[in-house]
């Protein structure tokens, strides 16, 4: 039975343009953030990076036409570093700075154990995210998450598996490029994808691990305007856990519960000395301690 995606169910019913959603079936969806700048806290050289791509967002279409013929199309860009350093956050960010939609792309529905399949895809999602072109100026941000899984490293063609899986990367390499509008890529792990992909990417950005100063910045903006610290001193004690970003907010967020649950709105130290564990326990660590100024004994704040 053929199904009506839901913008044009909105459409037909309430007379208003929705948001895109091409239906349960198509492989991305939109990826939306309430977050803003404030909240994610970024390295100096990887800010200036960002700030470079949000220029291209906003000037790109204009500066193509201009120069048709002289420059490829498309601003493909590369984000690496290791897990919860804002990496989709930043494309989120990007998108609702610029007005535009993201479409976050699940690799899962794309990659097919069927020989030619995950090309069939591939081909499809581009085709279609062209429709979507069609009825904007500026085209919608594509980012790829967790991508090594499609852009994984061609490797010497031993058997016909080898064989498709290299097809696979030589598909969507050009088809990246002739997109026209911003294509993010993000992985964990860079080693992982394909060589070929380092011509093709316009910037490749790297969110590195935060530094204990980046970190303090991180535990002073992320709790919420209710809540606050016995302490001012409380987000650089804290910071000396070397935490991502992703991990402190979920530490804050659990702390925060407790902090709710008491009624007094202040996150203390046995709040979030739990969650702390938690989230070392995650990667299969013991709690690591960063102590740039004094000697501690491994307590935080109370």
């Amino acid at each position: 039975i053929p199904e009506l995606a839901e913008e044009y169910v909105q459409f037909l019913l309430q007379g208003r343009q929705t948001r895109p959603d091409f239906g349960k079936n198509f492989p991305a969806k939109l990826f939306t953030t309430d977050k803003t700048w404030d909240q994610l806290i970024l390295g100096q050289h990887t800010k200036r990076s960002v700030d470079l791509l949000i220029d291209w967002v906003e000037h790109g279409t204009a500066f193509a036409k201009g120069t048709k013929g002289f420059f490829a199309p498309g601003y493909p860009a590369l984000f690496y570093g290791p897990p919860g350093t804002g990496k989709s956050l930043t494309a989120g960010l990007i998108g609702k700075e610029c007005g535009l939609n993201v479409f976050s792309v699940d690799a899962s529905r794309v990659v097919s154990k069927y020989i030619g399949e995950t090309e069939k895809n591939l081909v499809h999602l581009f085709e279609r995210m062209k429709l979507e072109n069609a009825r904007q100026e500026k085209k919608p941000i594509l980012f790829f998450d967790e991508a090594d899984v499609l852009f994984s490293r061609r490797t010497e063609v031993k058997d016909a598996k080898d064989k498709w899986a290299n097809m696979e990367t030589s598909v969507l390499l050009p088809l990246i490029e002739e997109y026209g509008g911003l294509v993010i890529v993000a992985t964990n792990l860079e080693r992982n994808l394909d060589g070929a992909m380092d011509r093709r990417f316009q910037l490749k950005i790297k969110f590195p691990t935060l530094s204990y100063n980046e970190r303090i910045k991180v535990w002073a903006a992320g709790l919420p305007p209710a809540f606050s610290y016995p302490s001012s001193e409380a987000p650089a004690q804290l910071a000396r856990y070397k935490l991502s970003p992703a991990s402190i907010v979920n530490v804050l967020k659990g702390g925060c519960i407790q902090a709710h649950k008491r009624g007094d709105f202040i996150v203390r130290g046995k709040d979030l000395e739990y969650y702390i564990h938690t989230e070392f326990a995650k990667s299969g660590l013991t709690p690591t301690w960063d102590s740039p100024s004094a000697k501690t004994n491994g307590s935080i704040v109370h």
